[in-house]
């Protein structure tokens, strides 16, 4: 588990949507974890991962963004319409709350084999 007891380090303050947008230019990617972010400001960038890396199969998300916010929801349901081929997900955020759209887009991950939601308020 991806706890925020530490404060994020300097490089990673550093990470946000641009960032993110950046890594869709890896294609062959099959796992990604993307931990403690708080730069990520929308998450438009996995949008763009989930265009690109066709064979993403496991995506670990914990902490992104503002503490206490979910700023990447509607960018997250987007990217996960074009994950034909994600096995495994997981999301630690608090506050996270998964709404219809959320399921809705999640259907569309037709390998899906484990999901893990991990949220407090």
């Amino acid at each position: 588990e991806i706890r925020n007891s530490l404060p994020p380090c300097s490089r990673a303050q550093k990470v946000g949507d641009a960032e993110l947008a950046a890594i869709s230019q890896l294609t062959h990617l099959h796992s990604l974890t993307l931990a403690q972010l708080p730069g990520v400001v929308t998450g438009s960038g996995l949008v763009d991962i989930g265009l690109k890396c066709q064979q993403l199969q496991m995506l670990s998300l914990a902490n992104l963004g503002m503490t206490g916010k979910v700023v990447y929801m509607s960018a997250l349901c987007e990217m996960l319409k074009h994950c034909k081929q994600l096995k495994d997900l997981r999301l630690e955020q608090p506050h996270f709350t998964a709404n219809a759209q959320f399921f809705q887009n999640l259907s569309e991950c037709f390998s899906l084999q484990r999901l893990c939601i991990i949220s407090r308020s």
